[in-house]
């Protein structure tokens, strides 16, 4: 049977295809976080050559960059290090020969006919659209936009508060047909100066369709050629820039914002200032360090599903807050990789001090040769001994100095740009299934409340009238 890539990847350990490619392990690194690096002609390791290995054996990264590479990936973006290679060679095919070598399957050296590849989608362009703004005050537009929002749960008030933020998008084909649909446009942060209303900076829309007649929720994606990697739906009620906002909220769709706003506006007034993010779906790293670069300073509010991709969505933002902070300072990249280097995380001297930024390295050296001297003084057998103490208080001294140095660079790289998880209740999915939730149990509350005055003497005159005795008819007719 023919493998496929994804049985390349459960099968094939990334360590051996890392040796395969030229390198090795180098063994001063620890064992937790293997890492191989590839020696040059006279043996030497070559500099900045590296890659660490994850736990899980199935991916590596070579830093400062936290790019992840599988079996796929590394072949086929490091095609020069296999044998197997040739000239113009196409690289899923270099990925079979390579990861079929090393499984020991026999080659099909066969060579297959290359299907023409479909075209290419055009990028997004908003004026493909008919668009259709929300107006606050006036009815007659609001309705049009009802049916998109009532099976959510999100009120009027909700909707006006962000409704410079959204619109209705029709897009019309040669043969008639039509897509009509709620859009959220997508922009770049960093790379926007235009208002709200203003359309020249939209690199997509994030778009949600009608309900289903059975009531399950309808068409959910993105427009055609939309920029998913780095677009956001950046939104405020105040019309608050990323630059200058205080609290950014982040949410896997746009009704999870709106929901989150609804629920807690009321006792919480910062939330019209706060500027509301939705990566669509799953966010990027794009997403993340665009979002972050702009906000520095603000608090970030992670409102991500409550399930296991939420909680890994959460971590991938911890990485990414790492990512930014090592390129804003001076040493950040060097002491970045010495940090990912740590074969105890929680202790700041496991790392290879190979890495070290300059002036930690030369702590470290005084230290190293002070500690040196020592050992050789006290090999000898002949110095005395209150030598050999002035030279251990020495080394002691050296390696405080050291110690603190490393500590202090550390403290100060690693200081979070301040962020918060925070996660529906209740056990609810997410910020809109709280949000029906909550206004499914206020109908029913108000509901009980109305029915307690049914079949009773209201006007306390010791009669029933017909009206008061059909009291619950007429809750149980009331339509919303």
């Amino acid at each position: 049977m023919e493998l496929t890539f994804d049985d390349f990847i459960k099968r094939i350990d990334i360590q051996d295809l890392l040796m395969d490619a030229g390198y090795v392990f180098n063994r001063k690194d620890g064992i937790r976080y293997p890492a191989y690096v590839r020696p040059d002609s006279n043996g030497h390791h070559v500099k900045g050559d590296k890659f660490i290995v994850y736990p899980s054996r199935q991916t590596c990264f070579q830093p400062p960059e936290i790019k992840v590479y599988n079996v796929i990936s590394f072949i086929t973006e490091h095609p020069h290090l296999f044998k197997d290679y040739q000239e113009g060679m196409d690289p899923y095919r270099l990925v079979n020969l390579v990861c079929n070598r090393l499984l020991n399957n026999p080659i099909d050296r066969t060579v297959h006919p290359i299907i023409k590849s479909s075209p290419q989608v055009k990028d997004f362009n908003i004026r493909d659209y008919e668009l259709l703004h929300f107006q606050k005050y006036n009815f007659d537009n609001i309705k049009q936009f009802y049916p998109y929002f009532v099976n959510r749960g999100i009120n009027t008030n909700t909707q006006k508060a962000f409704g410079q933020h959204f619109l209705l998008a029709t897009l019309r084909k040669e043969n008639g047909t039509y897509f009509k649909n709620l859009s959220f446009p997508l922009r770049i942060p960093g790379k926007t100066d235009a208002k709200s209303t203003d359309l020249k900076d939209i690199v997509g829309f994030e778009e949600r369709g009608r309900a289903r007649l059975d009531g399950s929720s309808g068409y959910k994606g993105k427009a055609r050629g939309s920029n998913s990697s780095e677009g956001l739906w950046i939104a405020s009620p105040n019309n608050t820039e990323l630059k200058s906002a205080e609290k950014v909220l982040w949410f896997e769709s746009a009704y999870d914002a709106m929901a989150y706003y609804q629920l807690n506006a009321q006792h919480d007034s910062s939330l019209n200032k706060a500027v509301f993010v939705s990566t669509g779906g799953n966010p990027t790293v794009m997403q993340f360090r665009g979002v972050i670069n702009e906000a520095s300073k603000a608090t970030h509010h992670l409102c991500f599903d409550n399930d296991l991709a939420g909680n890994q969505f959460v971590e991938n933002f911890k990485n990414e807050l790492f990512y930014v902070k090592s390129k804003s300072t001076e040493s950040g990249p060097q002491l970045f990789d010495y940090i990912k280097s740590l074969s105890k995380p929680d202790n700041n001297l496991s790392g290879d001090t190979d890495l070290l930024p300059e002036n930690l390295r030369r702590a470290y050296g005084s230290y190293e040769a002070a500690e040196e001297e020592w050992h050789s003084m006290k090999q000898c057998g002949s110095i005395h001994p209150d030598d050999l103490k002035y030279q251990a208080d020495k080394a002691l001294a050296y390696y405080d100095e050291y110690k603190n140095k490393l500590n202090t660079a550390i403290s100060t790289f690693t200081e979070k740009v301040s962020f918060v998880r925070e996660i529906p209740e209740g056990g609810s999915k997410d910020w809109n299934d709280l949000l029906l939730k909550e206004s499914n149990k206020a109908d029913n509350t108000q509901e009980e409340s109305k029915s307690e005055y049914s079949g009773i003497d209201i006007d306390n005159d010791g009669n029933l009238s017909a009206d008061e005795c059909d009291e619950r008819k007429k809750i149980t007719n009331f339509k919303r």
